[in-house]
């Protein structure tokens, strides 16, 4: 202040008045002060202070807008303001939502109002934008997967998300042709849509496949017949298929086969569907011929006959196949056993005769025998039994003894028999010869029985040839007697040792025993057994194609029992047959004594017609070593030829006579 006079007032504070307003931070402060001067002049100063709030608060947040998704949450501020005057302003807020073009958006304005104590305020807008921009999120979408065209197409969807709402998922198939109508891949997409149109897209791929072979509808069996005709008809087949149409195919296959329809065959099915898968299914046919052929005729059993029966002829059989019809039947006979000689009316096989009768009588001693041989090896009397012999009998009058005897007391020696005989003829004629003939019958056991006997007269050549200790000893024999009296005689009790059948005759011998000449004279004595000693098999086969055999053998033997040959006289009946002053037969006669020969020897021969004739000596080898007649030589006439032996080595040889229509040779020993 200005002083008129005092230059140093005094200034006295007199405080203040404080007059509320109109708002709480709104008043008037009215301070006064008295300023006196020296002279107590004083002057009251007043200053006055309105105070007025007209300064808003201040929010702590500006006006803002954002955009925000739809899922995110709307996180508010925490608003305040500060006021210049007032401590505690208070913050309101409102809000308000404007619906957007989906039902996901939106609009969101908050308002925030701070007012002071005197009503200021200040306001800040945030206005939000809710959008949905954020495509569905898929939770599950079916796997990818491979499918047999008979499984059915999944209808599992998959399914979908959204962050605001739902989500609503489509799907649509898209078919890509495969290699077959059974083969192909469906493109599924799967489209997941929110309410505001926001979609995701997802797929889905089946492949259909078929890998499944047809199935046929009917099964085959294997075929197993005998015969080609009755193989069936190939059976009709057919096959479905898992998804599509299945067509069957056969094949048939020969493996092998023979003429006969006999073979293999391998039947095969195949069916094959739309994709190419197939199946196959065979069967096998076999044709074999295991039946053997059927015999119809056949005898009724096997045959047991009589010695003397006849052998019946063989059964006509026939033969009928499965597979070959009416077949040919081959039909053997064999004959096994000892058989008889061929030719031969009769083959007995000779055993020694029982030394006693039926009735008990004794004819010939206790000792049985079957050759005897007289004043030999320093004994009246030398038994020998049989071992092995045959008298076999032809039908122009011919016979034949072989086989071998043992010495009774000594079985360490034996002889060899070999006798022809000839001219055999029956009582009728024997008895009407040209020279007187008999039969013998020491014991009287004959009785009618010598009318039914066969005579035969002993030719050259018969010999005796020694075995084990008798080896080297030979003993050439002559019919006995040399005047043909009694001839060899067969038949029952022919024998002359007892009633049985069977043979016997006599004979004189010469040759070599044990180094040293002998002679003299000898019996043969055997019983026969002529029943056949062989049996018959008869056989008829048939045989079909393929091999199959059915043979049927019918065996025919002969029960025991005797067997009389049938006499056949070679001589016609009514001729004079003078066998002893000449030579009727009609062929040569040659003989040799002794034989073997140990020095000197006579060859005897006739011939029966007039004729040039030689004879040779001849060694084995067919070489001629010595001639001893060659020249003519008239019928009927006995050649009496002295052969002396000495001026050739021992050995075996061949005595020979050749005239103009025959040639007979005969064997010698030479043993010096």
């Amino acid at each position: 202040s200005v002083l008129n006079c005092d230059d140093e007032l005094d200034l006295v504070y007199n405080g203040e008045v404080i007059i509320d307003g109109a708002c709480e931070d709104s008043y008037t402060i009215e301070r006064t002060w008295t300023i006196t001067d020296n002279c107590d002049n004083s002057t009251p100063i007043t200053w006055t202070i309105t105070v007025q709030d007209t300064t808003a608060p201040v929010l702590s947040l500006e006006n803002e807008e954002s955009t925000i998704e739809c899922d995110q949450v709307i996180s508010l501020p925490f608003v305040s303001a500060e006021d210049n005057c007032d401590a505690d302003v208070t913050v309101v807020m409102d809000m308000e939502e404007i619906d957007g073009v989906c039902a996901n958006e939106r609009t969101v304005i908050y308002t925030w109002t701070a007012t002071d104590n005197c009503g200021n305020t200040d306001v800040a807008v945030w206005t939000i934008n809710v959008v949905d921009t954020t495509a569905p999120v898929f939770t599950s979408v079916p796997e990818s997967n491979e499918l047999s065209c008979e499984d059915a197409i999944p209808t599992v969807m998959a399914t979908a998300t959204d962050n605001c709402g739902e989500a609503v998922v489509s799907m649509e198939d898209m078919i890509v042709d495969g290699d077959c109508p059974q083969s192909y891949t469906i493109v599924r997409t799967w489209t997941a849509t929110d309410a505001c149109g926001n979609t995701a897209t997802a797929s889905t791929e089946y492949y259909i496949y078929d890998d499944v072979a047809p199935v046929f509808d009917s099964m085959v069996s294997n075929v197993n017949v005998e015969c080609a005709d009755d193989v069936p008809a190939t059976p009709e087949v057919g096959a479905t298929d898992n998804c599509g149409i299945a067509t069957v195919s056969v094949s048939t296959e020969l493996i092998e086969a023979d003429d006969c329809g006999n073979g293999f065959s391998i039947v095969t099915y195949t069916a094959i569907d739309e994709c190419g898968n197939s199946a196959e299914m065979s069967y096998s046919i076999t044709v074999q011929d295991n039946t053997a052929p059927i015999l119809s005729g056949t005898p009724a059993a096997d045959l047991v006959l009589d010695c003397e029966d006849e052998v019946p002829a063989p059964a006509m059989v026939s033969a009928d196949d499965n597979c070959n019809g009416e077949l040919d039947v081959d039909f053997t006979e064999e004959l096994f056993g000892d058989l008889p000689a061929e030719g031969s009316i009769a083959d007995c096989v000779l055993t020694t005769p029982q030394a006693y009768n039926e009735d008990g009588t004794v004819c010939t001693g206790d000792e049985r025998w079957s050759l005897l041989l007289f004043d030999f090896d320093n004994a009246e009397k030398v038994f020998y039994s049989t071992i092995d012999a045959n008298f076999v009998q032809y039908p122009n009058g011919t016979a034949t003894l072989s086989g071998s005897v043992v010495r009774n007391d000594d079985p360490t020696r034996g002889w060899n028999i070999s006798v022809e005989f000839a001219n055999g003829m029956d009582w009728s004629m024997w008895s009407t010869q040209g020279f007187p003939t008999s039969f013998k019958d020491d014991c009287g056991l004959a009785g009618d029985n010598y009318l039914d006997w066969t005579y035969y007269v002993m030719q050259a050549g018969a010999t005796l040839t020694g075995w084990g200790a008798n080896d080297g000893s030979s003993l050439m024999l002559n019919h006995a007697p040399s005047s043909l009296y009694y001839g060899y005689q067969v038949g029952v009790a022919a024998d002359n040792v007892n009633t049985g059948y069977g043979s016997g005759g006599w004979f004189t011998y010469s040759g070599i025993y044990n180094q040293e000449n002998v002679s003299g004279s000898g019996d043969f004595a055997f019983e026969h057994d002529c029943c056949p000693q062989y049996y018959i098999e008869r056989t008829w086969s048939a045989t079909d194609c393929s091999g199959n055999n059915t043979s049927f053998t019918q065996t025919i033997s002969f029960a025991e029992g005797v067997v009389v040959p049938a006499i056949v006289n070679p001589i016609g009946a009514g001729e004079a047959n003078d066998l002893v002053s000449k030579n009727d037969t009609g062929a040569a006669l040659l003989t040799l004594s002794p034989n073997p020969v140990l020095a000197n020897a006579k060859i005897t021969f006739e011939v029966p017609a007039n004729t040039d004739a030689k004879v040779e000596i001849l060694n084995l080898n067919g070489q001629k070593v010595a001639e001893l007649f060659n020249q003519g030589a008239e019928a009927g006439q006995t050649y009496v030829i002295d052969f002396k032996a000495g001026d050739l080595p021992v050995g075996v040889y061949l005595y020979r006579l050749t005239t103009g229509t025959e040639i007979i040779t005969n064997r010698m020993i030479i043993n010096k």
